[in-house]
């Protein structure tokens, strides 16, 4: 899901149990310089899961931030890399449509 995201500096995971994922999730991402946000009560939980204990700060969300409604993913345009419409980025990419810079682009 966050694969080759190497300007990730903040995720906010606001499950009542740590999800299990694949250590794949965050390939070619640098997670050590990132913050993983959680509910207070799941901090020790997370430092003890992977690929979770590999953030470099795992804190509890503030009050105000747990009351915050989930509207999507927060993302800055990276310039230069093409992503399929699943979020997979792609190196040589063939006819059909896919995301360059946060805009779907079609590729005759």
């Amino acid at each position: 899901a966050f694969a080759s995201c190497s300007k990730l500096t903040d995720c906010y995971c606001y499950a009542s149990t740590v999800p299990t994922t694949s250590t794949i999730a965050f390939t070619n991402q640098y997670i050590a310089n990132a913050t993983l946000h959680v509910p207070a009560e799941l901090i020790e939980d997370y430092n003890c899961s992977d690929p979770w204990y590999n953030f470099g700060q795992i804190v509890a969300m503030t009050e105000e931030e747990e009351k915050l409604p989930v509207n999507g993913i927060m993302v800055s345009p990276v310039d230069n890399i093409i992503f399929s419409l699943d979020g997979r980025p792609i190196q040589k990419p063939q006819h059909g449509i896919y995301i360059v810079n946060g805009k779907k682009v079609v590729i005759k």
